[in-house]
């Protein structure tokens, strides 16, 4: 049968490495404890038949325990130990995993007790190191990937291998080697024990994490990106580059696996199931500028985030000749006094320009058919209209009566045509208006009378 496996690339490993810590360094890396502020690394030489070996030039040397804090690194010391009729294989804290001279080695929060691990050179029983993998129910050849040798006596360091497998389909991958219940990661070194050992791979599943940018709007590019990372392992959660969206910043994401925040490239494990992360966006910050197109210094600037609002200001200039009729932004005019949205369509400056029309600003408070300006439309703002008309000095704008047209009057009044001369039309239309027949200003169709 031909088994779809693979070994993983000298990339591949480096990148699943990188999540992990090497033996000792494994679990203190990040620790922090208050108490205690010291911790003393002390190597056993309690053996009087041990002795330091001399440097390359006859100096002798000693090897003293070191006081770290908690979850210090230090190397381990070079100089070697000497003992008749044994070979110094290095150093060990549990008697299953060695550390070599110079390797480094991370301290927790207790002190710990490196001894010397020995190998008898009169031993004459060795033993084989295998490993044993199963892909898709069957056994494959690993021999060929891995050198495999008989020549290990007890107390013999061996370096567990490199090479990594694969299942098929992408369901798992390997990270380690396991010696029973004792897991070994790359380039580690076992102590061999008195029997032949047989390691097999330390799988682990891969799970998926998607990252999402919500259900928002403005979104550039991608708005989903999936990844397989493998289960119990520690990574970071994406940075603020996964996503873009206009007019926000990405602040982080939140998890639906364990309802927690977390801030970009912040540390994550990975658990054994498929992980939703959505994006957390905090608006910008702009600065609205109220262009009234005349010196810069007259430019009114106003702050506001994103899809908030601000007030519209009052034009702070004049132009001679013309009127102000608004501020213009996106196709669409505001007032003084307007909500304005703080809003942009790609991420750019937000200015609104002043409009200005030549002329003089047209009366907006105009009451159509209220010539008498009390504030409503009557019959007596017809009758007022014809006496107007036919008895001008008397009740046309100027005239004796109390009750005469005033110039805001006549503005009124005029609404039939608006902008043509005050006419018994404008009487009938408020008639009209009254019966509600027509609406008030009225415009005939072809410019004739009613």
């Amino acid at each position: 049968m031909k088994h779809n496996f693979k070994k993983l690339t000298a990339a591949a490993v480096s990148a699943v490495m990188a999540a992990l810590s090497i033996g000792n360094l494994t679990v203190f890396a990040e620790s922090a404890p208050s108490e205690p502020t010291e911790v003393v690394l002390h190597f056993d030489l309690s053996d009087k038949d041990v002795s330091v070996k001399p440097d390359k030039d006859g100096n002798p040397q000693v090897i003293e325990d070191i006081t770290l804090k908690p979850g210090d690194f230090v190397n381990i010391p070079t100089p070697e130990l000497v003992k008749e009729g044994y070979y110094f294989s290095g150093w060990t804290e549990d008697g299953i995993r060695g550390f070599k001279p110079n390797e480094v080695f991370g301290v927790g929060d207790t002190d710990v007790t490196l001894t010397p691990v020995w190998s008898d050179e009169n031993d004459l029983n060795y033993h084989n190191v295998n490993y044993k993998v199963v892909l898709d129910g069957e056994e494959i050849d690993t021999t060929t990937d891995i050198k495999q040798k008989a020549v290990y006596r007890k107390g013999d360091f061996v370096l567990v291998s490199t090479v990594r497998y694969q299942e098929p389909n992408h369901a798992a991958s390997q990270l380690g080697w396991m010696m029973g219940d004792y897991e070994f990661k790359s380039a580690e070194w076992m102590i061999m024990g008195d029997e032949n050992v047989v390691f097999t791979p330390a799988w682990y599943a891969f799970r998926t994490i998607t990252y999402t940018v919500g259900d928002v709007d403005r979104v550039l590019g991608a708005r989903e990106q999936s990844y397989e990372k493998i289960a119990t392992t520690v990574n970071e959660v994406g940075g603020t580059d996964k996503f873009s969206r206009i007019g926000f910043k990405l602040i982080g994401w939140q998890c639906d696996f364990d309802g927690q925040f977390y801030r970009p490239y912040q540390k994550f494990e990975t658990p054994d199931q498929d992980v939703t992360m959505t994006a957390v966006w905090e608006p910008k910050k702009f600065t609205v500028t109220f262009d009234p197109g005349a010196t810069s210094s007259d430019k009114i600037r106003l702050s506001g985030l994103t899809d908030t609002f601000v007030t519209c200001p009052e034009i702070n200039v004049t132009k001679s000749g013309y009127y102000f009729a608004g501020w213009s932004y996106l196709g669409e005019t505001y007032q003084p006094g307007d909500d304005f949205r703080v809003y942009t369509p790609d991420g750019s400056s937000i200015t609104a320009t002043a409009i200005w029309k030549e002329g003089t600003k047209p009366d907006t408070d105009i009451v159509y058919g209220d010539a008498d300006c009390d504030g409503d439309v009557k019959m007596n703002d017809a009758v007022l209209i014809m006496q107007a008309l036919s008895n001008p000095d008397k009740y046309n704008v100027g005239g004796t009566d109390e009750t005469a047209l005033t110039e805001k009057g006549v503005v009124n009044a005029d609404c039939y045509d608006p902008g043509s001369k005050l006419t018994p039309n404008d009487a009938l239309a408020i008639q009209k208006k009254l019966l509600k027949v027509v609406e008030l200003p009225y415009i005939p169709a072809d410019g004739s009378e009613f």
